[in-house]
């Protein structure tokens, strides 16, 4: 066989087993656990850390634009422990122009989020804005300055909650929306069946700040104090069972006007 020809069959080998050798690598990294799994933008995913139990958590932001900033995800679980998932505070991303910093004040998690607007940043900014998950066993009062806050369906197992929101600070209650296809006469489906996701009791003091409930929530007790220039959203697919507060005269009620009567 010619030279040529060896070189013309070595190389077509070499195309062809390199996505195996690469497959390889990639699965001998795993097991040595010396592979990083990075998300979209670029940053290490980290480990949720276990943490000691606390009795409250204050998130202090900075007011800005909604799309930015301290965005924290309230969940429910068996241990307390938290996930920062676009921030490595040990290793921070050149460029960053913002920083997270997580303390204690006596049993309460403080988490703190910062712009260096004093530093000069020369390489172009990676991202600007930290998303964190917090996960708790049982309900715990949250105070929020100047962050957005989510709470989903999996927490209506921790029982009353209560938020303290100020300074342009947000709340977010999502439910889940489940339909069932049923079978008719004529061979046909409909969907039918919204199921509700239950919060027994939610406590909301709100200045200068906004509350959105999303739809197929039911509360049974809505305690809400708007003060400042506050906002209340939600629409009729959610249902309130016992509404009772205040509401300043800057604030907006943009909601079902029949439950507006139980604010003073």
């Amino acid at each position: 066989m010619k030279t040529s020809n060896k070189l013309l069959i070595a190389l077509v080998l070499l195309v062809f087993s390199f996505p195996l050798i690469l497959m390889m690598g990639f699965k001998s990294a795993i097991k040595a656990d010396r592979y990083i799994v990075k998300n979209n933008n670029g940053y290490e995913v980290s480990e949720p850390q276990n943490v000691k139990s606390f009795t409250a958590i204050k998130l202090n932001g900075i007011p800005s634009d909604r799309n930015f900033g301290l965005k924290t995800h309230i969940k429910y679980g068996d241990k307390f422990n938290y996930i920062i998932r676009n921030y490595d505070a040990a290793n921070p991303e050149d460029g960053r122009t913002d920083s997270c910093r997580i303390s204690w004040a006596g049993d309460t998690l403080v988490i703190d989020y910062n712009l260096k607007a004093f530093k000069k940043i020369n390489e172009s900014n990676y991202f600007y804005g930290v998303d964190i998950d917090i996960t708790v066993p049982h309900a715990v009062p949250v105070i929020v300055n100047a962050a957005a806050v989510k709470i989903d369906s999996s927490a209506v197992v921790l029982g009353p909650m209560s938020f303290q929101l100020s300074n342009e600070a947000s709340l977010g209650v999502d439910g889940v929306v489940r339909t069932q296809r049923e079978a008719t006469e004529d061979d046909s489906y409909k969907e039918s069946s919204v199921f509700r996701t239950v919060f027994p009791d939610i406590a909301i003091n709100a200045n200068n700040a906004s509350v959105r409930i999303g739809d197929h929530v039911n509360i049974k007790n809505l305690k809400l104090h708007l003060n400042g220039k506050s906002t209340i959203n939600f629409s009729e697919a959610v249902s309130i069972d016992t509404l009772s507060g205040h509401i300043s005269e800057a604030s907006f009620f943009n909601a079902p006007y029949k439950y507006s009567k139980f604010l003073k």
